[in-house]
């Protein structure tokens, strides 16, 4: 039998816009590195980029969930 989803499950995709729009800057550099390079992809490339962009949305949505 299926459960209907409750309301908590929706919860991180209301967040999400909140969070993304504190890490506007951190997405615009992974953003414009993955622009730069997508003719040439390889593995790891811009990956400090995305490391700091992830970060900040960990715990931006850390800081939605707790509020």
């Amino acid at each position: 039998m299926l459960q209907k989803p409750t309301r908590q499950a929706y919860k991180p995709l209301s967040v999400l816009p909140k969070a993304a729009a504190q890490c506007a800057e951190a997405g615009r550099a992974y953003g414009k590195c993955i622009g730069a390079r997508y003719m040439d992809v390889e593995r790891g490339m811009c990956e400090r980029e995305f490391v700091q962009f992830r970060q900040c949305m960990v715990e931006a949505m850390k800081k939605a969930r707790s509020a």
